[in-house]
């Protein structure tokens, strides 16, 4: 089957886009190799879920889809470019600053909290309706190229509906949206609903599309996912998705998000003190102050296994969007002061369940 001859996406930043350039902390710059780390971890998720977490399998087919690293002889087979600019009021980057949110205590202050200058300068960032398009050709003479486009395109959607670009991806940073309708590998780009549910139904028929360009590309069928996955992988068994609710800007849907996050896991915000204890909260992600990581001095850090972003949609409304990966969350081992990690994952689908209550969860099988 011929995949597309290429895709080019029209594309807007919905929440602030913290990009490093050539200074980590001073002007942002919008540049191809962000965003092809940001597919390649997408195309593992998609990969995955079709070859059973198969860490080796997954690998090769990521190096015939995006290359390997410098020296190993293999390019990749599609060629990624961004190009900003395309509107006239595209607003200035800025540097980050509480004041610009407002209240210090506010959701978007705690979801970009590291953010603000700390001892080093601020973070800089492109705004929201920062536009830009993101395009993905074959590679002139790579064998199959258009077929390995289309699994790019595939990881190119999930990057778009599921996940962010940056600092602060996995907590409403660099959110995107297609600001134009596309369609590409049988993927609608743009979303159209106006409210979770109907949200939610086109990304159960966008994930579905996915796993079958990974499956067809996989040779057939799913395998099952054995045990608990090794890394973040996209299969029902391993991967829970939910359209939390809509909101009427973004800046509210990120106020309430990160509110609900913050009151959910800060003590002090709780008025009924009924945050969960420390070390149940590392579930969250790593570091965490007041706990250390014992076992294996190469590990300092675990990324958080929750994605959330925002979307715009074509109906003018925002939607937030959580994306939870049940992967082993540390490896065998490993202590948090001097006691197991945790195992599961109740906690934050109870955020999810207690503080969401008109969500819309994706069932995607």
């Amino acid at each position: 089957m011929a995949g597309p001859q290429a895709v080019r996406v029209s594309l807007e930043a919905v929440t602030p886009l913290f990009l490093a350039g050539a200074e980590p902390r001073g002007t942002p710059e919008l540049r191809a190799p962000a965003f092809r780390g940001a597919l390649r971890y997408w195309f593992r998720a998609a990969a995955g879920g079709a070859l059973g977490g198969n860490t080796q399998a997954v690998a090769r087919a990521e190096r015939e889809v995006f290359g390997a690293a410098a020296g190993s002889g293999s390019a990749s087979a599609v060629i990624v470019r961004l190009h900003l600019r395309l509107r006239s009021s595209n607003p200035a980057p800025r540097a980050y600053k509480t004041e610009d949110f407002g209240n210090r205590l506010n959701g978007r202050n705690y979801l970009y909290w590291s953010m603000a200058p700390m001892g080093a300068p601020a973070k800089h960032y492109y705004l929201p309706r920062t536009a830009f398009a993101c395009s993905l050709a074959p590679r002139p003479g790579v064998l199959a190229a258009g077929n390995r486009l289309e699994q790019a395109a595939a990881a190119l959607w999930l990057l778009v509906q599921l996940g962010g670009v940056g600092s602060r991806s996995r907590r409403l940073g660099g959110s995107l949206s297609a600001s134009e309708p596309v369609d590409a590998a049988g993927l609608a780009f743009a979303l159209q609903g106006a409210s979770a549910a109907e949200v939610a139904d086109e990304l159960r028929a966008g994930l579905r599309q996915v796993r079958a360009i990974f499956q067809r590309a996989c040779g057939g069928a799913a395998s099952a996912v054995p045990g608990v996955s090794e890394f973040d992988v996209l299969h029902p068994s391993t991967c829970k998705v939910w359209v939390l609710d809509e909101y009427p800007t973004w800046e509210s849907a990120a106020d309430a998000v990160g509110g609900a996050l913050r009151s959910y896991r800060i003590a002090a915000a709780n008025p009924n003190k009924t945050a969960p204890p420390l070390l149940a909260r590392t579930v969250f992600g790593l570091p965490l102050k007041g706990v250390q990581i014992q076992g294996n001095p190469a590990i300092d850090r675990r990324a958080s296994p929750l994605w959330l972003k925002l979307s715009k949609t074509r109906a003018g409304r925002y939607v937030a969007v959580a994306t939870l990966f049940k992967s082993r969350f540390l490896p065998d081992g490993v202590q948090l002061n001097g006691s197991a990690p945790p195992r599961g994952y109740q906690l934050i689908e109870r955020w999810i369940t207690e503080k969401f209550p008109q969500r819309a969860e994706v069932h995607y099988a």
